[in-house]
């Protein structure tokens, strides 16, 4: 669906490699707080090869997506099909996750049974809410995401060298709780001691 560079075409004849994947790290305000966090991007609209950063470039980050073209639920009903009805969790999945990475255009491939993409659909991430039934309540989410965020702030307190946080939703009693781990207890760690150093000493060149 996408090219590898911005004058050639797709190539529908080469299989998907999923091992290739791309990673930004992106920096948003949600409300008031500041964001920093990873996402990994599936195609780049650019009118120029990025061979480095994309900070400074004109670009417009894709999400892509593929679906059978009919999706049944329990008793047989069609949820989705040509016609643009999308499965309530399924759009919600999707839209926060283009959300809180500021893609703002999702592309869906509808696949026969033999898998192969048929028709091209895109949706504006803003309108993506409008697709289910029933339709996605957005202003939930951003609220419960304050929440949690606001309790975050409250209670990491400890570098990530002194501890991790480990935080659950418990949705019987709507209470989110969380507990805090050895800073190197390998079932959550995930900064690596060479990683940091190298992220130090790349920062510490452009101050």
């Amino acid at each position: 669906m996408v090219a590898d560079q911005p004058s050639h075409k797709p190539n529908t004849s080469v299989p998907l490699n999923e091992c290739k994947k791309f990673y930004c790290v992106i920096k948003a305000n949600f409300g008031d707080h500041s964001l920093l966090y990873g996402a990994e991007i599936d195609a780049i609209s650019s009118p120029q090869p990025i061979t480095d950063t994309l900070i400074g470039k004109t670009i417009e980050l894709i999400e892509l997506k593929t679906l059978p073209m009919k999706v049944y639920n329990e008793i047989g009903t069609v949820l989705y099909d040509k016609y643009g009805t999308i499965p309530f969790k399924t759009v919600i999945r999707w839209w926060s996750q283009n959300y809180l990475a500021g893609i703002e255009r999702l592309i869906c491939g509808l696949k026969n049974r033999y898998g192969e993409v048929k028709m091209i659909k895109e949706h504006p991430t803003q309108n993506l809410p409008e697709l289910s039934k029933p339709c996605c309540n957005v202003g939930k989410c951003k609220k419960f995401c304050k929440i949690f965020l606001d309790h975050v702030k409250k209670f990491v307190i400890k570098d990530y060298n002194e501890c991790m946080y480990k935080f659950y939703y418990d949705a019987s009693n709507d209470v989110i709780n969380y507990s805090e781990e050895a800073s190197n207890d390998e079932m959550y760690f995930f900064l690596k001691s060479w990683f940091v150093e190298k992220a130090e000493n790349y920062n510490s060149t452009f101050q």
